[in-house]
């Protein structure tokens, strides 16, 4: 047997201050040359230094003493990032805190705009992003550390992307100290090299980013304009005559967990007649019944009316899984109308033939049986092929708009009618059959649509925005590994600003999940025409919308057949589903 080889032998010339030997690992030292050959400035040498505070975090404040004043709330103006909120060209706006108001003047050196890069100096070492327009202004804590960047010389998207990239995370961590938790400090930061091409290529790829931001904000738009609908029209604060959405203020959204709250009673008496085969306190909760009293004024049907599949066992063993394979989706793969495939055990596809009633399919629901239980998620279009998994509620549905009832579920209506039916003392349960006779509101076909409708988009959206946020940091790769050159990138950047697709079509179709280049492996964009559709239509909308902003209007007045911006889901997929009354009779 081949002994492995433990050690890598370093030259002498190459080794600096460090004498660690994982700063001298292969991976590194293989990363490290590739990237001298090109050009690279230090971070410090690319910040704006005509601007006050240009590289700063919280401690850029004061001491300790000073900064243990500092105030925070749950609500407010000024949004105070943590590192569990940087994401991967983005931000993540779960579990957001807000500087108090009176603590928004202590802080004024972290500060942070439009525009600025925002790096992690630990946990995902050198995750990094942008801050968006809506979030300004924002302030970070220790841990992140704000760059005001010279634009003159590097795009700040362009530079997230490339920190995101492949060769820049083994850049950055190959810099990281720390044996329990590695992180960096202020110091080494400021000496991270950045690759920087021509100005024009950097903007090809960070145009890339920022329309994905774009298009995240029109997906949280459309779903909050579906989940509000849906609650006003739940709450009798409009009807299905004329549909009716408030403005929405910033970071309003419907809140599951604070409807709980508001109903929350302790002490309840149950009639005889309310009595079931249940005699758990749970099954009763007042929070619930209030939820179904709202349903039923609808009139209402079990989504069981309308499911013409379900499952949610499948006869999974230990040899059915391997390392690459089928997609095989757990309640931990997906959240309120989301599946993320990044982290999934996979199924050996010799064994395909067993599973075949749990193959996702477009317009698929699921949902969690376990735990937490609900979280309901669709599928929008073909996706890889992927199966469900045990505890995971998996359903076709006929004759009912899906994407409104996968809205419905994830409300508070919904979500408190599938929690009173789970039994359980260490861990929720809910059986599949129960799951089913959730009440839905029996709506109009048209109100059906209008909300099934910008959930679709919504998720749609989404996906685009992940999709191009991929691609930018696959392109930083491309251009570090040589397969593509900056002048392809400059000809695709002129030709786009002369609204010629040509060049950008060329590039974007060699790209795959995998990266370039990659003739077995799928496109990562199997329609480039859907993406520019959405690019056009996201344009026209923001169009209509600051049209509508400057005109002072105080509420988005719908009425049911008025069309959106964007093809309806309704439009696209026609006939596709038949109408309540045809499955109901």
């Amino acid at each position: 047997m081949q002994s492995k080889i433990l050690h890598n032998r370093v030259d002498a010339i190459e080794i600096n201050n460090r004498v660690d030997a994982e700063y001298y690992t292969k991976e590194f030292m293989s990363n490290e040359h590739v990237l001298q050959k090109l050009a690279r400035e230090n971070f410090e040498d690319l910040v704006d230094k005509a601007q006050k505070n240009c590289i700063a975090d919280f401690t850029s404040n004061g001491g300790f003493e000073y900064l243990s004043t500092i105030k925070f709330s749950d609500l407010g103006q000024m949004p105070f990032l943590r590192t569990q909120n940087i994401g991967d060209n983005t931000i993540i706006r779960d579990d957001l805190i807000f500087v108090a108001k009176e603590s928004e003047e202590k802080l004024k050196k972290s500060i942070c705009k439009h525009g600025d890069l925002l790096v992690c100096r630990t946990g995902t070492l050198g995750l990094a992003t942008t801050l968006p327009k809506e979030l300004e202004p924002s302030n970070i804590n220790q841990n992140i550390t704000r760059f005001i960047l010279n634009r003159s010389l590097i795009d700040p998207d362009y530079c997230a992307a490339f920190l995101n990239s492949r060769q820049g995370r083994l850049s950055f961590v190959r810099e990281a100290t720390g044996v329990i938790q590695k992180w960096i400090n202020n110091e080494k930061l400021r000496k991270i090299k950045i690759v920087i091409p021509n100005l024009r290529a950097q903007t090809y790829i960070g145009d890339k980013v920022r329309w994905a931001e774009r298009l995240r904000g029109r997906s949280r738009c459309l779903l909050d304009e579906a989940k509000i609908l849906l609650n006003d029209l739940l709450n009798g604060k409009t009807n299905e005559t004329q549909l009716v959405i408030s403005n929405l203020e910033k970071g309003q959204t419907t809140n599951r967990q604070e409807t709980q709250q508001t109903n929350k009673k302790w002490i309840r008496r149950v009639s005889e007649t309310e009595l079931d085969l249940r005699i758990d306190c749970q099954f009763y909760n007042p929070a619930a019944k209030a939820e179904i009293e709202k349903v039923q004024k609808f009139g209402s049907h079990p989504l069981s009316k309308f499911v013409v599949h379900k499952c949610s066992e499948p006869p999974i063993h230990t040899d059915h899984y391997a390392e690459e394979g089928i997609h095989i989706i757990s309640p931990a793969n997906f959240s309120d109308f989301t599946i993320d495939l990044t982290d999934t055990n996979k199924l050996n596809p010799n064994h395909i033939n067993l599973f075949k009633d749990f193959l996702l399919q477009e317009g698929d629901l699921i949902f969690a049986l376990v735990g937490d239980v609900g979280h309901a998620c669709i599928v929008t279009q073909p996706v890889p092929i992927a199966i469900t998994y045990r505890r995971t509620a998996h359903l076709k549905l006929q004759g009912i708009n899906p994407f409104f009832v996968c809205a419905f579920l994830n409300d508070s209506a919904g979500d408190l009618q599938l929690k009173r039916m789970t039994t359980g003392v260490i861990q929720a349960q809910l059986r599949l059959e129960d799951s089913v006779e959730v009440l839905i509101p029996s709506f109009k076909p048209e109100t059906q649509d209008w909300i099934g409708d910008r959930v679709k988009l919504s998720i749609q959206m989404r996906e685009h925005s992940e999709t191009l946020t991929n691609a930018a940091k696959l392109l930083v790769e491309a251009l570090i590994e040589g397969k593509l050159n900056e002048d392809d990138l400059k000809a695709a950047q002129q030709g786009l600003e002369q609204d010629d697709t040509t060049c950008d079509r060329d590039i974007l179709t060699r790209l795959s999940r995998k990266g370039i280049d990659h003739s077995n492996e799928p496109p990562l964009f199997p329609n480039l025409d859907d993406l520019y559709t959405a690019l056009s239509q996201l344009e026209e909308a923001e169009t209509t919308e600051a049209g509508v902003t400057n005109n002072g209007q105080a509420a988005n007045v719908y009425t049911l057949h008025e069309q959106l911006a964007f093809p309806l889901a309704s439009e696209t997929a026609s006939g596709s589903y038949p109408t309540t009354q045809e499955v109901l009779g």
